[in-house]
């Protein structure tokens, strides 16, 4: 699952993406939504750091599990 649109989600994005990961560290990988032209809120850089906060895996998150899903092996 990409997780991306945090200004057009009605909740707490990093409440939903913690279920996720605990579930399943290969579902997750970070999406900006740029240019984000249709949400409330746009992108910012603290959504990316909400995200760098709150998980100890969040290379996985923003690398590793986008690079493993669009099969870009080294």
């Amino acid at each position: 699952m990409k997780a991306t649109g945090f200004g057009r989600y009605q909740g707490d994005p990093i409440e939903a993406m913690v279920q996720i990961n605990q579930e399943n560290l290969e579902a997750l990988m970070f999406g900006t939504d740029l240019p984000s032209t249709r949400a409330p809120v746009p992108f910012s850089e603290q959504d990316i750091e909400r995200v760098q906060h709150a998980f100890s895996n969040s290379e996985r998150i923003f690398h590793h599990n986008a690079r493993r899903w669009y099969r870009l092996f080294d």
